[in-house]
């Protein structure tokens, strides 16, 4: 079972975007799960390799367990090779999940022997 965290950059661009398809496809093959927020200190281990404002999603995506961050913040989260280095977290964007699930749920083909 892949496990994700959602960053609310990806909400949002849904919301005002043709991406709604995508993220329905990622919400129907996942079992969504709300976590506690994280706490003070996981917050500011995290704001030491990724911006302030983005260090509770990190710390969020961390606590939950997650294998994946999924989001669009290529600035703060995507690019920086510290934050994904250092959190332990695949930082992906959505077409990324979406493209995995699709890969997942194809029937495996047969080698073509009877």
């Amino acid at each position: 079972m892949i496990r994700v965290f959602i960053d609310s950059s990806v909400l949002f661009a849904a919301a005002y975007s043709s991406k709604l398809a995508d993220l329905e496809q990622v919400i129907d093959n996942l079992a969504l799960e709300i976590i506690e927020e994280p706490v003070k200190d996981d917050i500011l281990r995290a704001a030491t390799y990724v911006n302030i404002k983005d260090a509770p999603v990190v710390a969020g995506a961390k606590k939950a367990g997650v294998e994946f961050l999924v989001t669009y913040d290529r600035k703060h989260l995507l690019s920086p090779p510290e934050v994904a280095e250092k959190s332990g977290l695949q930082i992906v964007t959505p077409e990324f999940i979406v493209k995995l699930l699709s890969d997942q749920n194809e029937p495996e083909m047969g080698n073509g022997e009877s």
